[in-house]
């Protein structure tokens, strides 16, 4: 499977939806054969299918944050609450992956 700028867009948009990779293979119309190569390598943590569709997941988040900052600014009770619960939850993720992997 050729991996191009155009799949890569496509995997980062896909990334911000949060689709699971057997759904992004039926969406790009691969076969069998290459839904395996393609599943093998999103695995890969350094692939190029697996930073693109990271990239969207960390672009959706962001683009949520910096909603939630919006609406706290203005006194916005509900949007900080829920704004400081995900950058919790953001910073323990984080150490779980740079300490377990995970």
């Amino acid at each position: 499977m050729e991996i191009d700028d155009i799949i890569l867009g496509k995997l980062q948009k896909y990334g911000t939806l949060k689709l699971h990779p057997e759904r992004i293979c039926k969406l790009l119309g691969l076969t069998i054969c290459d839904a395996g190569s393609f599943l093998l390598e999103f695995q890969e943590e350094n692939s190029q299918i697996r930073k693109a569709y990271d990239k969207g997941l960390i672009m959706c988040e962001m683009k949520i944050d910096a909603e939630l900052l919006k609406k706290s600014v203005t006194g916005d009770v509900a949007a900080i609450t829920e704004l400081n619960t995900r950058q919790y939850r953001t910073k323990i993720n984080d150490l779980k992956h740079e300490l377990f992997g995970i």
